[in-house]
């Protein structure tokens, strides 16, 4: 049976920002998407975060080693968000899992219950990374209470990129 370590990066958001209820959202469609792979996918749920915002990892999660770098410190931005570097994240994964991969998302990526399923299948076809593009979703949902209904929102296509799955010895090099 495969493993795959999914790291995430929460952060603390305001109370008002409309980040609180995309996290809650998020980490609630990973548990259900694990509980779904439950005995066909090993699923290690992991974070990482900067100092101030580690007391938002949920206690079913895996505290990995603490953000120090920020694009804050690579140059100026019209917006001062301290973002962090997908290279620490990455790198606080490998120390924190021994898992052959590792799965990347930002915090506003709900997953869908089969997920983790979905690409054990896609990475025993011989895929070594995966690129999983996003549907924007219509954006009047309450939260965690309607995960059903996001679930059975087709959405529409989205530009970004959101999602990683990486076999660990790409990620070493």
């Amino acid at each position: 049976m495969n493993t795959i370590a999914h790291i995430i990066n929460p952060f603390k958001a305001p109370a008002d920002s409309p980040f609180v209820k995309a996290q809650e959202v998020t980490l609630e469609s990973m548990r259900v998407a694990k509980s779904f792979a439950a005995g066909k996918v090993e699923v290690e749920l992991i974070a990482t975060t900067f100092p101030e915002d580690t007391a938002v990892v949920p206690a079913d999660f895996k505290v990995c080693n603490q953000l120090t770098d920020s694009v804050l410190n690579h140059g100026q931005f019209s917006r001062q968000r301290k973002l962090p570097l997908i290279r620490e994240i990455l790198a606080n994964a490998l120390s924190c899992s021994n898992a052959p991969y590792l799965v990347y998302t930002n915090m506003d990526i709900a997953l869908m219950p089969q997920f983790y399923v979905a690409v054990d299948a896609l990475l025993k076809q011989g895929h070594d990374a995966l690129l999983i593009n996003r549907r924007g979703i219509a954006t009047d949902y309450n939260g965690v209470e309607d995960l059903p209904l996001m679930y059975s929102d087709y959405g529409k296509p989205h530009p970004g990129f959101d999602c990683f799955v990486l076999k660990r010895s790409l990620v070493q090099q």
